[in-house]
C-alpha cells in the first residue's frame, strides 16, 4: 500500500465584488493568485462594496498509477487567517476549469445549487486553524471517486452561505495558504492518497495460495 501526497499546482481566487449582493453573489469580478488566498464571503453590501469568494484548484494525480486502487483520500489546506466572525461550511465539487480560470468560471448561486459537494468543512466546532492543516470531511466517498489518475482532479471550493444566498453583513471567510507562498512545500494545499495495486487490495495478507487456492 502507497501513501502518495499531491500538492496543488493551480489555486486561483475568483470575487464576484459589488455594493449590491445578488451582483456579487451571481457575477464574478476577477481573478488574483495570491500567497494567501480566502473562501466564503464579506459584508456589509452597500454603500461599501461586499465580497463573494470562491477558489478553483489544479492538482496533478497523474503519478497514481491508473491500475491501483484508491482506498482513501485525505484534502487539507493550511490555514492563514480566520474570519469567520460567521461561522459556515466550506465546499468543495469536481469542476474542470478547461484550459484557464477566468471570471466566466465563477459559479453563480444556481450553478453552485448544481455541484455535488465532496468533501466540507464546518468552520463551527472549533474554527479554522492558522497552525497546520485543516482536513476536510470527505462526503459519500465523493474523494475517491473524483482521484483521475491519467489526468488532473480540478475542483471549485466555496461557502454553503454563498450557494444559500445569505447576505454577509461582515467577515464569514477564511483564509490559506497557496501555491504562490513563499514556503508553498510546507503549507501547499493538498491530497493524500492512499492505494495500492488491485492484487494486494484484494489479497491484503498475502495469502493467496496459502491454503491451495
Amino acid at each position: 500500500m502507497t501513501v502518495s501526497t499531491v500538492y496543488a499546482s493551480v489555486d486561483t481566487n475568483v470575487t464576484g465584488q459589488s455594493t449590491v449582493y445578488a451582483t456579487a453573489r451571481d457575477t464574478g469580478s476577477y481573478t488574483e493568485d495570491l500567497e494567501a488566498d480566502s473562501i466564503g464571503q464579506a459584508g456589509p453590501f452597500g454603500p461599501g462594496n461586499g465580497y463573494c469568494m470562491e477558489e478553483f484548484f489544479n492538482f496533478d494525480t497523474t503519478g497514481i498509477p491508473d491500475a491501483d486502487v484508491i482506498s482513501a483520500v485525505e484534502l487539507a489546506m493550511y490555514g492563514s487567517t480566520d474570519a469567520s466572525t460567521t461561522n459556515f461550511k466550506l465546499l468543495a465539487a469536481v469542476y474542470d476549469y478547461g484550459a484557464s480560470i477566468t471570471t466566466a468560471d465563477y459559479r453563480n448561486q444556481a450553478a453552485l445549487q448544481a455541484l455535488t459537494p465532496i468533501a466540507e468543512f464546518d468552520t463551527a466546532p472549533a474554527g479554522w486553524s492558522t497552525a497546520g492543516y485543516n482536513v476536510f470531511t470527505e462526503l459519500s466517498g465523493g474523494l475517491v471517486a473524483a482521484i483521475n489518475k491519467t489526468g488532473n482532479t480540478r475542483l471549485v471550493m466555496w461557502s454553503d452561505r454563498h450557494e444559500a444566498g445569505t447576505e454577509a453583513t461582515g467577515s464569514e471567510y477564511i483564509g490559506f495558504w497557496s501555491s504562490a507562498e513563499a514556503q508553498a512545500g510546507e503549507r501547499r494545499p493538498r491530497l493524500t492518497i492512499t492505494h495500492a495495486a488491485a492484487s494486494s487490495m484484494s489479497d491484503p495478507m498475502g495469502m493467496s495460495g496459502f491454503f491451495g487456492t
